[in-house]
């Protein structure tokens, strides 16, 4: 697990959780946020341009965002969206993949120079879970295909 902050002056203002193999090409951006008083303003953008600079020599950085359309709670669904645009807006490519985790549904995405097949990052994933996850954890994780 790698952990990552963006600090200006003394103050962080945004953070980003990884997980990975350490025999693997991939990397998974597992949590990242920025401070609440700094959002919308391009600090979001800054940081993932700065851990994509960061993590260049990984063949792709995934990520999982929550489902818009997951039933769960449907309040949400406008931040939701808003959050696959923003990764959108910043080189994440969306795949039909999703992921279960423990009853959340998530969209998978990946940010890559090239095109990757989406059995590839379902394997890449599937690999860091088991890697990174306590084993009865990682069974109840669940990627499929939409």
């Amino acid at each position: 697990y790698v952990c990552y902050g963006f600090v200006d002056a003394e103050k962080i203002n945004a953070y980003a959780f990884c997980a990975k193999t350490n025999a693997d090409e991939y990397i998974l951006l597992d949590y990242f946020a920025v401070e609440r008083d700094l959002r919308n303003n391009g600090v979001g953008e800054v940081c993932l341009k700065m851990l994509a600079d960061r993590l260049k020599n990984y063949k792709a950085i995934i990520c999982e965002v929550e489902d818009p359309t997951d039933n769960s709670d449907k309040s949400y669904e406008s931040l939701r969206k808003r959050r696959i645009n923003f990764y959108e807006r910043n080189s994440y490519k969306t795949t039909s993949l999703k992921c279960d985790m423990c009853g959340m549904i998530l969209n998978v995405m990946y940010r890559s120079d090239t095109e990757i097949e989406e059995e590839e990052i379902f394997h890449a994933i599937e690999n860091i879970y088991d890697t990174t996850l306590t084993k009865n954890l990682a069974e109840k994780i669940m990627v499929f295909k939409s």
